[in-house]
């Protein structure tokens, strides 16, 4: 049903429990989830703050330097996503590596951080919908 033409990620989202009328951090309409997550640079020696977009329509996920979406960074198709999940973060990290989560992809892994525990269970549940379709297809 995720792959279906008339597939609402928003009424998705929301039936899943989660109350996005609170977020402000977030903006999920029927086929785009939007909104600012933090990446880790190459060593882990500081975080970078970017803006997520997944794009049902163009199955992709892709980062910007801001929200205006003219300076693409990264774009991960469907089809490379292989798994989403919380990362285990050493409880001596600080508190915002807490909110952290992985997207590994046939390539590489990607850890993001949101600003809290809701937003990422929000964002692993957007990004689990792109995974579903993708793996329902073949």
């Amino acid at each position: 049903p995720i792959r279906k033409s008339d597939f609402n990620l928003k009424a998705f989202i929301e039936q899943s429990g989660h109350n996005l009328s609170l977020q402000t951090n977030i903006k999920v309409t029927k086929a785009h989830a939007m909104g600012p997550l933090y990446k880790t640079s190459k060593k882990l020696k500081m975080v970078i703050k970017r803006w997520y977009v997944l794009d049902r329509n163009k199955e992709t996920f892709s980062s910007y330097r801001d929200e205006t979406c003219r300076n693409v960074k990264d774009v991960i198709p469907f089809q490379r996503i292989e798994n989403v999940y919380i990362d285990d973060v050493p409880t001596n990290c600080t508190k915002l590596l807490k909110w952290s989560f992985c997207i590994k992809t046939t390539t590489s892994a990607h850890l993001l951080i949101a600003a809290s525990s809701y937003l990422r269970q929000i964002w692993i549940d957007i990004l689990m919908t792109a995974i579903t379709g993708y793996h329902d297809s073949s």
